[in-house]
């Protein structure tokens, strides 16, 4: 039993351990760097603020490229960066920061919306209900599952508070915008894309494609993937892969990687799963990323990556858009738990 006096000694003790003995990868997850003016994701850093995180990080910790980890390494307080879906200011916004502060990073793309006029559904679904909506409608969805029916009182389409996307009242805007969300999350491409048709056509407005929410171009894809900036598969359609038969996530999975490397002319060994969490992605789809040539999987659930941690779960810290001061206090505390 350890005594009173003796607790903080071992406690400082403990940590320095964890600091310079015990080889600790920490990795970063990032979607966009950008300035929006709605972000109910809140997936977007702001260039100034990516600038900022990009000066603690090449301060703080030892940024390493895909391939140091992938390969045996022995250097403690490393980072990782990453970024998720193909956005385009990966390419027009990260990419020069990145360079500038020589931090190497991999971008994850869903291949089936590079060189497509297509936006992600959940960007899809925040331009139709935030721009569109201005009467009452019910929504009837022709699918598989039970008919669905949304009702939205006019009175309450005013500005959501983004940041309390999880308290808004219900049927309010950011309400109607989350449980949309969820619903469409488990869908097959076909039908997610049916469900923003159909509601497109009832507010009487065009499927929305922003410029400023679209992925990569091939031609931007070769522009990006460099010696700094590695690309790496994120399945065809950006479907939830635990949710679908063994068949169709090989199809989203293989599919994705041979579209890359046909794009990119060089093997493709990185992959991410779409939204990571524990629940989005099982054994089945573990056993077809390690059969596949991917030399890791990134899942998106909070942990620090040590010798022992499985290379086809590997957890990672989301990102948000904070200042320098801020993002240095997360690193200390991710490194110090």
């Amino acid at each position: 039993m350890i005594t009173a006096p003796l607790r903080q000694p071992v406690r400082v003790a403990t940590r320095w351990w964890k600091r310079h003995m015990r080889v600790r990868t920490l990795v970063l997850c990032y979607h966009r760097v950008t300035l929006l003016n709605r972000d109910p994701q809140l997936l977007a850093v702001s260039p100034k603020n990516f600038d900022e995180q990009m000066q603690v990080l090449r301060k703080f910790a030892q940024p390493i490229s895909t391939s140091a980890f992938d390969d045996k390494h022995n250097t403690n307080q490393q980072v990782m960066v990453t970024f998720d879906d193909g956005y385009n200011d990966n390419l027009t916004e990260a990419k020069p920061i990145l360079e500038r502060h020589n931090i190497p990073a991999t971008v994850y793309v869903a291949s089936g919306f590079v060189d497509q006029s297509l936006e992600f559904y959940w960007d899809a679904l925040e331009t139709l209900f935030f721009d569109h909506v201005k009467t009452p409608i019910a929504l009837r969805l022709n699918s598989n599952q039970s008919p669905h029916e949304w009702h939205v009182d006019p009175q309450l389409i005013t500005s959501p508070n983004w940041s309390a996307l999880d308290d808004c009242p219900q049927n309010s805007p950011a309400w109607v915008y989350r449980e949309w969300c969820e619903l469409l999350r488990p869908w097959s491409a076909a039908k997610r894309n049916e469900a923003i048709t159909e509601l497109a056509r009832q507010l009487k407005c065009d499927v929305p494609c922003r410029s400023t929410h679209r992925v990569t171009t091939s031609e931007q894809l070769q522009m990006l993937d460099n010696d700094l900036i590695h690309v790496g598969a994120h399945t065809i359609n950006h479907v939830e892969l635990a949710a679908h038969s063994s068949n169709e996530q090989r199809h989203q999975i293989l599919g994705c990687q041979r579209d890359l490397e046909q794009i990119l002319n060089r093997p493709i060994t990185a992959f991410s799963y779409p939204y990571g969490s524990r629940s989005s992605f099982n054994d089945q789809t573990m056993s077809i990323t390690r059969q596949s040539q991917f030399k890791h999987a990134m899942a998106n659930f909070p942990g620090i990556n040590e010798s022992a941690t499985d290379r086809y779960r590997v957890p990672r810290m989301l990102v948000r858009n904070w200042d320098g001061d801020t993002f240095e206090r997360h690193l200390r505390e991710w490194f110090d738990a």
